[in-house]
C-alpha cells in the first residue's frame, strides 16, 4: 500500500475544546443530578454518582445574531468510584466522557409555548449565560460535540497535509482525524464500523492541518467539512461526505500515511461530493396512542465527534419527513418532546438507519421498550450490609452511536429495582452513596443468562428478570510510591500541582513517620495557593506539629481576597475571576482534610461549619472519619436541618460512628419521604430505617 510523509502547522481552533471542560464543572455545580431535585448538588462532584454521570438541559436564545435552540448532553462514565460522602479528590477516577450538543428547531405547536423546557430542571441563571456563551462560540466556530474521548496521542510523530474541494480550493475549518492502521483493517474485513480515532484537529483559513503527538506508524487520516450533519439547520447546498486520503468515501480503499518525527511531505485530502437523500416514515403506536407532535432526532459519530438534531415533527397522520439526509449511519429516535429515557411512560423508537444512494422509507413503532425487574447481590454474602443508598445505571454499549441518556434505578430496602425505556445494548453499573466499601457490578443475569456487568447485553422489548451481582472495588491506586525514600517523596510533592494528586503523595510522607522532612516544607505552609498550603499543613499535623492543624483550621476561618487557585467546581458566565468562589472551595478543602487527618481535635473546629451552606455537606462525613463520640450530639442537633439532602448525610455519619443515642431523634424521621438530591436519590425515611436496623 502507497505510503507518504508529511509536516504540520498550528491552528487557533487546537484550543476550543477547552471550554466543554469548564462549562461541565459549572454544570455540575448548578444542576442537581435528578429532575426531582428543588436546587442543586451541594457540591460539585459530592453528587457523582459512582461510575455514571449524566447531565442534559435546554438552552435557547439570539446571542450576536446566532439564533439557537439546543440540547446540550453530558454522560460520564468513571472507572473508578466518585462518592458523594468520600470526595471526589480522593476518588479521581479514569473517565469516559461523551459530550454532544443537539440544535434544535424552534417551533410552536397547538396549546404549546414556543419557549418550553422541562419544567423540573431549574437552570440557574448564571448558568443559562455560560451554555448561551458555548452555543455562540459553537455557532461561529461550527465544532462538533464530542461523542468519544480522543485517545490520547502518545509520540513525537506528526501528519501533515491541506484539505481541498473537487474544484481544489482549501476547505477551512475541516475536522481531520488519524485513524490506527489495525482499526482501519478490522473496518475493512469485517462489518464492524471504524472506532475512534486517534489524534484529530482542524484546518486553518489555508485550507492545511497538522495532526502532532502520534506515533510513528501508519495511519488513515480522514476529513470532514464544517458544519457536519445534523446540526438542526438548513443543509448546505454543497454537501461532502467523511474523505480517507487521498480522495475515497470507503475506509477499505484509504491509502495509509505514515507519521514520522520529521516528515518531508504532506497530503491532499479532496473531499468527496454526496447527494442528500430524502428520509420519511410511517409512525404508529403499540399502545394506539396517536402519534402526532412526536419528534424525531437523528445522531450522527465519526471517529471521536458526534452531531444531534431534532428535524422533524410526526404529524397528524403518523408521518414525517426529513428531505435532505447526506449518507451515513445515523441513530433515529422518535419519542416524545422533552422526554427522558427511562420515564414511565415514555413511548419511542430508537434505531440505526444507514442512508446510502436512494430515499428511504420506514415503518416504526413507538413502544415502552424493555422492562427490568430485578434485585442485587452481594458477593461474598455481607460484603455489602444494606441496599440503602445502592443505584443501578444502565449506558449504552456502543458509545459511537450512544445519543442517550444512562437510565438509572435506586435499589430498594429489598434489594430490589426496576427500569423501564430500554432498546438496545447496554453495560450495567453499581454505586453506592455511602461507602465503605465502593462497589462494582461484577456480572449480570438476564433471564437465566450469565453475562459480565461490562458487556453489551442486548434487551428486546417486553419484561426481562435481572439479578446484578456487586463486589468491593478496588481502590485506585495511589499516586505515590510508598517505596520511595521520604526526601524523595518529598520532591514529588513540591513538584506536583494538582492538589488532588498533591495529597496522596503528603499522605505518603506522613505515613514515613520523618519529621526530619518538615523544614523542608516549612515556607509552603504560606502558600498562596490554599489547596496546596492545606496539604502541606497536613503533613505537618500528621506529625503532631501544631502548625499543621492550626494552618487548616485557619483556612476554613480565613473569608480574605486571594488570587485564583484550585479547586473552584464553577466556570464564571462571563470568565472573570471571583475571589468568593475561591474562599468557598478553600473552606470546603479544609474542612475534608480534617476528615483525612482523623484527630479528634477536629471536631470543635468542624461542628460550626455543620450549617454552613459552604461546608455543610462534607462536615459531616469528616466527623464520620474522625470516629469520636463528641461527635454525635452536634450531629444529632444538624437533623433539624429541614433540607432532606443534609438529613441523608448526616444520618450516614450517625451510623457510621454506631450513634445508638441517635434512634429516638431517627425514629422522628421514618416519614420523612422527601428525597435526597445525591446518588440514588435516598429518601431521608429510607436512610433513617436502614441506619436505625443498623445501631438498635
Amino acid at each position: 500500500m502507497r505510503r507518504v510523509v508529511v509536516e504540520q502547522q498550528s491552528w487557533i481552533m487546537k484550543g476550543i475544546w477547552c471550554l466543554p471542560t469548564l462549562i461541565f464543572m459549572a454544570l455540575v455545580a448548578g444542576f442537581p443530578l435528578q429532575t426531582q431535585a428543588q436546587r442543586p448538588c451541594p457540591r460539585a462532584f459530592q453528587c457523582v454518582p459512582d461510575a455514571v454521570l449524566t447531565v442534559t438541559f435546554s438552552v435557547s436564545g439570539d446571542t450576536s445574531g446566532c439564533v439557537f435552540n439546543a440540547t446540550v448532553n453530558w454522560i460520564i462514565v468513571s472507572t473508578n468510584s466518585i462518592q458523594p460522602t468520600e470526595p471526589f479528590v480522593n476518588q479521581v477516577s479514569t473517565v469516559r466522557a461523551t459530550f454532544w450538543v443537539e440544535t434544535m428547531r424552534t417551533r410552536s405547536r397547538v396549546g404549546v409555548p414556543k419557549r418550553r423546557c422541562d419544567p423540573d430542571w431549574r437552570l440557574l441563571p448564571m448558568f443559562r449565560l455560560v451554555v448561551a456563551s458555548f452555543v455562540a462560540l459553537a455557532c461561529a466556530f461550527q465544532p462538533t460535540g464530542l461523542a468519544q474521548p480522543i485517545q490520547q496521542p502518545k509520540g513525537d510523530a506528526v501528519i501533515v497535509g491541506a484539505v481541498v474541494d473537487e474544484h481544489h480550493l482549501p476547505v477551512a475549518r475541516a475536522q481531520v482525524q488519524a485513524f490506527s492502521a489495525e482499526d482501519v483493517r478490522k473496518a475493512s474485513n469485517s462489518s464492524q464500523r471504524l472506532g475512534r480515532s486517534i489524534g484529530s484537529t482542524s484546518t486553518d483559513a489555508t485550507g492545511t492541518f497538522r495532526i502532532s503527538g502520534l506515533a510513528a506508524g501508519d495511519y488513515a487520516v480522514a476529513a470532514e467539512a464544517i458544519p457536519t450533519f445534523p446540526t438542526g439547520g438548513s443543509v448546505p447546498a454543497r454537501v461532502y461526505g467523511p474523505t480517507f486520503y487521498p480522495s475515497t468515501l470507503d475506509v477499505s480503499q484509504a491509502v495509509f500515511v505514515n507519521a514520522l518525527d520529521h516528515p518531508a511531505a504532506t497530503v491532499q485530502i479532496e473531499l468527496v461530493p454526496v447527494t442528500p437523500m430524502r428520509v420519511t416514515g410511517t409512525v404508529i403506536s403499540a399502545s394506539g396512542r396517536s402519534t402526532e407532535g412526536l419528534d424525531v432526532r437523528l445522531f450522527r459519530s465519526f471517529g471521536g465527534f458526534g452531531t444531534g438534531a431534532t428535524l422533524a415533527v410526526v404529524g397528524a397522520k403518523g408521518i414525517f419527513e426529513i428531505p435532505r439526509v447526506p449518507p451515513g449511519a445515523y441513530r433515529l429516535t422518535i419519542e416524545p418532546h422533552a422526554s427522558r429515557p427511562g420515564q414511565e411512560g415514555r413511548e419511542f423508537v430508537d434505531t440505526m438507519i444507514d442512508v446510502k444512494d436512494h430515499d428511504l422509507d420506514l415503518s416504526l413503532t413507538v413502544g415502552p421498550g424493555a422492562s427490568l425487574t430485578g434485585h442485587v447481590v452481594a458477593e461474598p454474602a455481607g460484603a455489602v450490609t444494606t441496599p440503602i443508598g445502592l443505584r443501578v445505571t444502565v449506558n449504552k454499549a456502543h458509545e459511537q452511536f450512544a445519543a442517550g441518556l444512562a437510565i438509572a434505578a435506586a435499589v430498594n430496602g429489598d434489594w430490589s429495582f426496576r427500569m423501564t425505556g430500554l432498546s438496545g445494548s447496554y453495560e450495567f453499573f453499581v454505586s453506592s452513596d455511602r461507602p465503605p466499601p465502593m462497589v462494582v457490578a461484577t456480572r449480570v443475569v438476564v433471564d437465566g443468562t450469565s453475562y459480565p456487568a461490562a458487556a453489551g447485553i442486548a434487551f428486546p422489548g417486553g419484561d426481562h428478570d435481572v439479578v446484578i451481582f456487586l463486589a468491593p472495588r478496588e481502590a485506585p491506586k495511589p499516586t505515590a510510591d510508598n517505596a520511595q525514600t521520604s526526601s524523595a517523596l518529598v520532591e514529588q510533592f513540591k513538584n506536583e500541582k494538582v492538589f488532588w494528586k498533591q495529597i496522596d503523595i503528603a499522605k505518603a510522607i506522613a505515613g514515613k513517620h520523618d519529621a526530619s522532612v518538615l523544614p523542608q516544607l516549612g515556607d509552603w505552609l504560606g502558600h498562596q495557593d490554599r489547596h496546596i498550603r492545606g496539604n502541606v499543613a497536613f503533613i505537618f499535623a500528621g506529625f503532631g506539629d501544631p502548625r499543621g492543624l492550626q494552618t487548616i483550621a485557619d483556612i476554613l476561618a480565613d473569608r480574605s481576597e486571594r488570587p485564583e487557585g484550585q479547586g473552584i467546581p464553577i466556570a464564571p458566565s462571563d470568565g472573570r475571576y471571583r475571589f468568593e468562589q475561591q474562599v468557598a472551595a478553600d473552606r470546603y478543602y479544609a474542612a475534608h482534610l480534617l476528615g483525612d487527618l482523623r484527630d479528634p481535635r477536629g471536631i470543635a473546629l468542624l461542628v460550626p461549619p455543620l450549617d454552613d451552606p459552604e461546608t455543610q455537606s462534607i462536615v459531616p462525613w469528616s466527623l464520620g472519619q474522625i470516629g469520636d463520640k463528641r461527635a454525635i450530639p452536634p450531629l444529632i442537633a444538624a437533623l433539624d436541618n429541614d433540607d432532606p439532602s443534609q438529613r441523608v448525610l448526616v444520618i450516614y455519619a450517625l451510623e457510621a460512628l454506631h450513634a445508638k443515642e441517635a434512634v429516638p431523634r431517627l425514629l422522628t424521621l421514618v416519614n420523612d419521604d422527601r428525597k435526597s438530591r445525591f446518588g440514588a436519590l435516598v429518601t431521608v425515611s429510607e436512610a433513617a430505617k436502614a441506619a436505625i436496623a443498623k445501631l438498635q
